[in-house]
């Protein structure tokens, strides 16, 4: 299971974010202004829904240009070995973000709360691990020969280890409502360049990489 725990891990990690990240900065502003904040049709609370509904939609592009600290968050590279797409997709599909009640503003700083639904895949990894033993098994207290499952060195053969991990990967994966759970962590809204830009926390980093990347 540790594993298969590390194979996730690495699958979940976002590729281009470490070249991406401009560095978690705090927002400074472009001009100087008013400490109020008005709040209207391209006001920071607009500019929160027009990102999620765009992250939502899996509008990379398009959610991305609300971005203050980071060109990208690598959402747009999936991996290309079919394993780990498997994962990626699995993650994609459960994602979803959703303004939460809670926020501060200081000046021209708009701080809110969001909800970030995730994937425990501690939990996955756990459950993968025990059908891959029940499946190899069953496996070997069935086979006529032990050639069919066993090596010479008594081991299981890599191709009936690695189908066992593909078969329960698949069953695993095929519902995840069971391992899914809503994180909440906050965004910042500044002002800079004449507009409004999502600042995003390493906390919401961490939700969207199911915390295998953290700030």
């Amino acid at each position: 299971m540790t594993v298969i725990r590390k194979i996730i891990a690495g699958i979940l990690i976002l590729a281009g974010l470490g070249a991406a990240c401009f560095g978690l900065q705090v927002c400074v502003h472009a001009m100087k202004a008013e400490p109020y904040i008005e709040d209207g049709e391209d006001g920071p609370t607009a500019t929160l829904d027009r990102f999620l509904e765009r992250m939502n939609a899996r509008d990379w592009e398009g959610a991305y240009d609300y971005l203050y600290n980071y060109s990208s968050l690598g959402l747009e590279t999936p991996p290309t070995d079919p394993m780990s797409r498997r994962y990626w997709d699995a993650r994609m599909d459960a994602l979803e973000i959703r303004k939460a009640e809670g926020g501060e503003t200081h000046g021209m700083r708009f701080d809110r709360n969001v909800t970030v639904r995730c994937l425990d895949f501690d939990a996955i990894a756990e459950e993968i691990g025990r059908r891959v033993q029940a499946i190899l098994t069953e496996k070997g207290e069935n086979a006529y020969l032990k050639s069919e499952v066993y090596d010479r060195d008594g081991n299981y053969r890599e191709d009936i280890a690695l189908q066992a991990l593909t078969d329960a990967t698949e069953d695993v994966l095929s519902d995840t409502a069971p391992y899914a759970y809503t994180q909440e962590c906050s965004v910042s809204l500044c002002f800079s360049d004449g507009r409004w830009l999502v600042e995003v926390s390493p906390a919401f980093i961490s939700a969207l990489t199911a915390g295998a990347a953290r700030g």
